[in-house]
């Protein structure tokens, strides 16, 4: 009977040793896994770190493309004893450019009938006229006016163009576009709101003398226009 007490003592104590040793492999095995997966993890979500700011990328600046001029051909058909410098002298082109236009070399012969571009400097338009009219309202501020005319087909861009007295007065153009041929605007000497027709020099007295001459000078500081007031 004490052999059986002392078998089942026994068996309880190693149960007892058994689970302990269970339960402290298990806990060791959880931290070790935690431990793991935490360092899996990307730095921005750990626990207690900020996340680093992000870099905006600021685009640059679209560069503004300029139209490039159309080249201007005109059809040549060769004649007997045309030759790659004659027609270039015909045309005043440079020859260079008349044979790599139309892919030949500068040894290859030239046959009668053989048809070549020829690259032609395209004809500018002529720039429009200008001219001042009249200077009205002389020496009334309310209605003293400069008057100024395009003559001819064309547009006239008058932005840094220049209006003078000859007594230092000075008014300056704003941007703005003549477009055809008849085309008035007036400069009043007054203050007021410009309009397409309309400009206001700002004065708070009238500039206009009998016998002073209004010159109207471009960008350029060329002359282009001048009247004498009556």
């Amino acid at each position: 009977m004490k052999h059986w007490k002392r078998l089942i003592y026994y068996l309880m104590i190693n149960v007892l040793v058994s689970a302990c040793t269970t339960l402290a492999v298990i806990a060791a095995w959880d931290r070790a896994h935690n431990a793991t997966a935490g360092s899996l993890l990307p730095a921005a979500f750990s626990l207690g770190a900020a996340a680093s700011p992000t870099a905006t990328t600021v685009p640059l600046e679209t560069p503004v493309l300029q139209p490039t001029p159309t080249q201007v051909f005109i059809v040549y058909q060769v004649v007997d004893g045309d030759t790659f410098q004659s027609i270039a002298d015909q045309f005043q082109v440079d020859v260079g450019v008349l044979i790599s236009e139309n892919g030949f070399t500068k040894d290859q012969p030239l046959g009668p009938g053989e048809v070549l571009r020829v690259p032609v400097a395209p004809t500018p338009l002529p720039e429009p006229d200008i001219e001042i009219v009249n200077v009205l309202g002389v020496g009334d501020l309310s209605s003293e006016r400069i008057v100024i005319r395009q003559n001819g087909d064309g547009e006239l861009l008058l932005a840094g163009w220049r209006l003078e007295d000859g007594r230092g007065n000075i008014y300056e153009f704003p941007t703005i576009q003549l477009v055809k041929d008849g085309y008035e605007i007036n400069i009043f000497t007054k203050a007021g709101t410009d309009t397409a027709d309309n400009l206001f020099w700002g004065l708070d007295s009238p500039v206009w003398k009998t016998g002073d001459t209004a010159t109207l000078m471009d960008e350029q500081g060329r002359i282009r226009a001048s009247f004498q007031v009556p």
